[in-house]
């Protein structure tokens, strides 16, 4: 296979597709660039504190010196060149985003602090943020180890960034052109012209821009109008003891250095980072987070926004503080979301995690206990009922050949229990209908193999590329057989001689041809003989002939696994000594089987199946669950047939093409590859994932436990979101104890949130500090993971000593009144936090001559890095485990399937004489495991007697439409006399006038061709069968000219049927039950009443004289008849 090609890891099977890669990287010794940079094992990240990009985009002067030497003396050349380093500015680059925490409109603590993931891992340092401390003379101390982004994050409340309407119109006057009010956006953001930002009156902005300097990306831009207290409160410089810095000239930037690093990560077992991930499985992302946590005096839950801001140029603002007459900062706005802030004490990410894992059960609905003592409670239908919704069976609307609207069972491919059908099921059909199983005790039809059948068709119909390519392979399998069978039975003959066979027998062609000299005079009866030669009978070599049918299937299958194979090459020739099917590691003979074979493998990994299949319920995976189940072969077998159908142009009764094709599907699948030693994966088991925590972590981490060998098969081969928080994952086999114990959902690192501490209230705030340690080897005792402090701020109390951490409130700027804050100092936390470690992890660790020869601390450490803090405010990451031998593979077991399956051909009926009417045993109606041990009867029993079997009576009308357009049926009305059989007779009659039958509930009515109809049977009280036919639709008779008439009467209210329309209506009357006539009586007459009734008309009774039904005595040895 060739792994350069990105198509392979566009497939569903990209799994797959990697773990091949792994596998032949580690046997061949390969290493790609990222092994060596930014690999890290599975489960592990690394942090950088900053990460530069080539150029920044900010200008640059290149100075160039060339020195010249001759006989003439020395020169030295020097010029210089400008250039600007390009870079985004006014808006994100496409695709620059990864994720956003929390989502949009989801609900977190006011502990949460913000945070973004920008799939550039330079993205945040791509500009200079804070360009004072990158001058020379004011470049701090720790300038070396951090770097200040040039994007910050901040939470606002509603009061806090949106402007009033008036105030709106009196700052924005700027663009005469301009039509309409300015108004905000739902995040309260304004676009704008650039040009136009330094115009906004009471306002002061960082960034301006020229016309001249203007790029694609400069023309319009999103602001935010921050009021001038709540700016100079997030930008003012702040001393230990929490006031504002009084020698601060310029606002202060240089904190941000804190909240922003580079996260490596391995991105095995997530869902879109191991996707994007070009080469190995190493993702490296930016990270910025925010410092400000939400509010704290909420009681209820209240929306914050979230905002992407630009802080380039901000300290350059002057005068600081601000002047007196600027109320608003116009800051850009980069992207901008909104979420929903929870007082304290709400619910973590921690309780979801623990919900989830509560909720785990197979793919089935959850029916509760008053339901299922219900359906227990009802004796015969209630248990079998349960029974097939516990396999995960739904009612359907299902509407029959003939129209009648009844239900029907119901399932997709995936099934909470391993289906067993007997051995003798075959996913074979011509049309789907025969895959239909009717359950005999419920009387209901299971169509989820026939529907599988035809979901296969349909899709392949839509998918223009396969159809085309199977009819190519069809058609590079049947042309090539059928040629070879011609050949043979040609050849059998000696009629036919191939080119090898003739070059051999040229020798002695040549030896007969030179005696020919030495043949004697012929005989007169030779001559006569010559022309009395016998005449050749026709050869048919027909593809339907007896001559090719007879031996042409070894030839379809010979073809269909050469059309499937392929071969591969070493030190470019083609080895053909190993026969190999084509596995994708190798090359194919045929491109199109190529395509047909992919396509089968993606349906096989559920890629593209309707979601109403894959849930014919919504009720199976409720919110916030977590349903794993298994995969029915048959249904996919079924679903595959369909799909292979297509390009059927030779018979109508059996595809041998279609059988042979999926004989070489089934022996790829059930065959080790070129390269490896075990048949490919196909998924065999798997779990739907329906919760928030994919909406917050769509990268949510799988792993399976034992870990996967690179020798094995792959355990997890599809992993996918299907949806805004719904997760598939597939596996190759079911939980075992040896390859499939344990499953593991694990937050991302990647997307790990941030937290201002573990408890945050009004007046009080509590922070673990975590332990963390610079030596390589971790201390051996059990409190390694205990926090090694515990950070306590009072608002009214704080430690002035320690400093302080945490303001809610800011202090008087300028004259301005303190605002509502909420902030983290990071410059005093990251000061305190270095101090703890040092002093608390000041233990020599052990020697390790290779690494560290000299007595060294567990951590030491001289200043505080991004990366220190990045991991101390990390939330701890949350995991879900999961011991699948006890929590699933106790519930999930196997049902045996011993429904009768409904097998009709009608294409060999219609070719059939006029079937006599046999019925099966209602006493012995079969098993599936041996449908034909159903026996039959006869119309006499076992003494030779004949014996009244219940029969179909087929009842057809004919009305003549004299006038078109004048008449319309309402209703046709049939009645029959039923009672009890006439008595014996002494003498022999003729004929006998008497009723057709007794009294029987069973009888029902079905049409047959007219379907505006609708059949209703009863009885009168007078002892007479009634069938009325009631039109279906809804069209009414007209009133006007179109019912000349009545034209002045309103239209009938019940609908009606033109007679023109109702030519031919017959319909089949079931289950009666004929008397049988005495032995005397040759025939009984039975006499209906049939009435019509036109809209606009009288009902009129149409019966003659002469309309009867003949009933008459059949012979011993056929079943009684019935005709009119």
């Amino acid at each position: 296979m060739n792994f350069q090609d990105s198509s392979v890891f566009d497939s569903p099977r990209y799994l797959v597709h990697r773990h091949a890669q792994r596998q032949l990287r580690e046997k061949n010794g390969i290493k790609i660039a990222s092994d060596k940079e930014d690999t890290v094992p599975f489960g592990y990240e690394r942090m950088n504190s900053f990460c530069l990009p080539p150029i920044q985009g900010r200008g640059y002067t290149i100075q160039i010196e060339q020195e010249i030497k001759t006989s003439f003396g020395d020169n030295n050349l020097t010029t210089t060149q400008k250039f600007m380093g390009l870079a985004a500015r006014f808006k994100l680059p496409e695709n620059a985003l990864h994720s956003v925490y929390p989502p949009q409109g989801h609900e977190e603590p006011t502990t949460t602090l913000p945070s973004v993931v920008f799939t550039d891992p330079s993205f945040p340092w791509e500009r200079p943020g804070s360009e004072k401390s990158d001058e020379l003379a004011n470049q701090p101390d720790d300038y070396v180890r951090n770097r200040t982004p040039w994007i910050a994050l901040f939470v606002f409340t509603e009061d806090e960034i949106k402007v009033p309407a008036a105030n709106l119109k009196e700052i924005f006057p700027i663009d005469p052109n301009h039509k309409g009010d300015v108004t905000q956006s739902p995040t309260f953001s304004i676009p704008i012209d650039t040009l136009n930002m330094k115009h906004i009156r009471k306002t002061v902005t960082p960034l301006t821009v020229e016309e001249n300097d203007r790029s694609d990306d400069s023309k319009t831009t999103d602001i935010i109008l921050v009021q001038k207290p709540l700016f100079q409160a997030l930008f003012s410089k702040y001393e230990k003891a929490g006031e504002v810095s009084l020698n601060a000239n310029s606002p202060y930037v240089y904190n941000h250095r804190y909240l922003a690093h580079k996260r490596v990560v391995n991105t095995r077992g997530m869902a879109l980072s191991y996707l994007q991930s070009s080469e190995g499985e190493s993702g490296s992302f930016g990270v910025v987070y925010s410092h400000r946590a939400g509010p704290t005096n909420i009681k209820v839950p209240t929306p914050v926004y979230a905002h992407l801001v630009s802080i380039e140029r901000v300290e350059q603002l002057k005068p600081w503080p601000l002047a007196n007459d600027i109320e608003y900062v116009a800051m850009v706005s980069l992207h901008s979301w909104s979420y929903i802030c929870l007082p304290p004490g709400t619910r973590t990410v921690y309780d979801d995690f623990v919900d989830l894992g509560r909720s785990i059960t197979y793919l089935a609905p959850k029916l509760s206990n008053e339901a299922k003592s219900k359906l227990l409670n009802r004796p015969g239908v209630g248990p079998k009922l349960l029974e097939r919704m516990q396999n995960g069976y739904t009612l359907q609307r299902y509407r029959t050949k003939t129209g009648e609207v009844t239900s029907c069972f119901m399932r997709g491919p995936l099934v909470p229990k391993k289906v067993q059908l007997p051995s003798w099921w075959n996913a074979f059909s011509m049309t789907g209908h025969d895959l239909n199983i009717l359950d005999q005790d419920l009387g209901i039809m299971d169509i989820s193999y026939s529907a599988a059948w035809n979901l296969g068709k349909t899709m392949a119909i839509a998918d223009q590329a396969f159809t085309t390519a199977l009819v190519r392979v069809r058609g590079q399998v049947v042309v090539p057989a059928k040629n070879e069978a011609q050949a043979q039975y040609a050849h059998s003959y000696g009629i036919y001689t191939s080119r090898e066979e003739l070059l051999k027998s040229l020798d002695q062609s040549l030896e007969r041809l030179g005696s020919l000299h030495l043949a004697t005079s012929q005989s007169r009866d030779v001559l006569k003989q010559r022309w009395q030669r016998p005449g050749k009978t026709s050869l048919d070599l027909s593809f339907h002939g007896k001559a090719v049918d007879a031996s042409i299937e070894k030839h379809l299958e010979n073809n269909a696994f050469r059309v499937a194979g392929g071969y591969q090459i070493e030190d470019g020739n083609r080895q053909d000594e190993v026969v190999h099917l084509y596995d994708e590691y190798n090359i194919p003979n045929s491109p199109d089987w190529v395509v047909v074979m992919r396509w089968l493998l993606d349906r096989m990994n559920l890629h593209g199946i309707p979601a109403h299949y894959l849930l014919t319920d919504a009720s199976h995976l409720p919110l916030e669950s977590m349903r794993f189940f298994n995969i029915d072969d048959s249904w996919m077998a079924s679903f595959l047939d369909g799909a292979l159908s297509l390009g059927n142009h030779l018979s109508q009764q059996q595809d041998d093409v279609r059988n042979n094709i999926k004989k070489a599907f089934k022996k790829y699948l059930s065959s080790p590859t070129s390269i490896h030693e075990h048949p490919p994966p196909i998924p065999r088991f798997g779990c739907f994932i329906r919760s928030g925590l994919i909406r917050k972590f769509p990268d949510l981490q799988i792993a399976v436990d034992p870990p996967e060998s690179l020798e094995g098969q792959p355990i997890l081969i599809r992993h996918t979101i299907m949806d805004d928080g719904l997760m598939l994952c597939l596996f190759s086999e079911p939980p075992s104890a040896t390859r499939f114990k344990r499953l593991r959902f694990t937050q991302p690192p990647h997307q790990q949130t941030f937290e201002a501490g573990t408890n945050l209230t009004d007046t009080s705030l509590k922070m673990a500090y975590s332990r963390t340690f610079t030596h390589i080897a971790k201390p051996s005792d059990t409190e390694n993971t205990d926090p090694i402090d515990w950070l306590e701020c009072k608002r009214n109390q704080p430690d002035i000593d320690r400093g302080v951490i945490f303001l809610w409130d800011s202090p008087s700027i300028g004259g301005q009144p303190p605002v509502p804050l909420n902030c983290l100092l990071m410059d005093n936390l990251a000061a305190d936090y270095l101090l703890k470690l040092n002093t608390a992890l000041a233990k020599p660790a052990p020697k390790d001559p290779n690494q560290n020869p000299e007595d060294v601390s567990y951590f030491a450490d001289t200043a505080p890095t991004a990366a220190l803090m990045g991991f101390q405010q990390s939330s701890k990451s949350c995991s879900l485990h999961i011991d699948m031998l006890e929590a699933v593979c106790n519930d999930i077991t196997n049902f045996k399937d011993d429904r009768s399956r409904v097998n009709i051909n009608l294409e060999i009926w219609a070719r059939l004489p006029t079937y006599i009417f046999r019925f099966w045993s209602s006493n012995q109606p079969g098993t599936i495991e041996d449908p034909g041990s159903i026996p039959t009867l006869s119309g006499e029993d076992a003494e030779g007697t004949v014996v009244s079997l219940q029969q179909d009576i087929v009842f057809s009308i004919n009305l003549e439409d004299k006038k078109p357009g004048l008449y319309y049926v309402e209703y046709i009305q049939i009645r029959i006399p039923v009672g009890p059989p006439p008595k014996d007779q002494l003498s022999p009659l003729p004929f006998l006038k008497g009723n057709l039958t007794g009294v029987d509930s069973r009888a029902r009515a079905t049409m047959l061709s007219n379907l505006r109809f609708n059949p209703r049977v009863s009885y009168t009280k007078d002892n007479k069968l009634e069938i009325i036919l009631l039109p279906r639709g809804h069209f009414q008779l007209p009133t006007g000219p179109d019912n000349p008439t009545k034209p002045n009467e309103p239209k009938s209210k019940l609908p009606v049927v033109p007679v023109s329309s109702c030519r031919e209506v017959s319909f089949m009357l079931s289950n009666i039950k004929v008397h049988l006539l005495p032995k005397n009586v040759a025939e009984l007459r039975v006499f209906p009443e049939i009435v019509v009734s036109y809209g606009g008309h009288p009902a009129q009774g149409v019966t003659s004289p002469e309309t009867y039904m003949r009933i008459r005595t059949p012979p011993q040895t056929q079943e009684p008849k019935s005709d009119w």
